[in-house]
């Protein structure tokens, strides 16, 4: 909750998300690749990577091979909107018990989904407004991982995407 949001702004609703799920075969092992926020079903045309509303990210100071991306703690990254992240934020600071703590409930969540080395969540986190938060395994865990936007021939956004190497 205490990362920037993205400069683009997302028009509200609910859309489903796709884990992609790489399959390591030296040592059977199972990781998120990447996690994409469908917006419609329409074939990006072009990508552009995603940009938070701090002020230091200029695309054009970027070197080569040099990415702006979210971080992640606790391998664990997430699609949630602004006001999510607020309510997440203010559990954490009212919450009397642990059970109060939203971020306690994305953990046990996750734990309900979990699968050796990767796992998911979809968490209504204010059940008056339906606000819910989509958590996933980060790949190989903790990190700054790029988010880029899938734009179609008409400039609007039919996904987004956070590639986690």
């Amino acid at each position: 909750p205490h990362s920037d949001p993205f400069k683009v702004t997302l028009t509200p609703g609910r859309y489903p998300v796709i884990l992609s799920i790489a399959h390591i075969q030296n040592n059977n092992d199972r990781r998120v690749a990447y996690a994409m926020l469908c917006l419609n079903r329409q074939s990006p045309a072009r990508w552009e990577i995603a940009t938070s509303s701090n002020e230091d990210e200029d695309l054009s100071s970027l070197s080569e091979g040099e990415v702006f991306g979210y971080p992640v703690d606790s391998g664990t990254g997430c699609f949630m909107d602004t006001d999510a992240a607020q309510i997440i934020d203010d559990s954490i600071s009212s919450a009397k018990t642990r059970a109060e703590d939203l971020t306690y409930q994305i953990e046990c969540a996750l734990k309900n989904n979990y699968s050796p080395t990767w796992d998911w969540a979809n968490l209504c986190v204010d059940s008056s407004t339906q606000i819910n938060v989509i958590a996933f395994h980060s790949g190989w865990g903790d990190g700054i991982y790029p988010t880029y936007f899938g734009y179609d021939a008409e400039n609007k956004i039919v996904n987004v995407i956070t590639v986690f190497f």
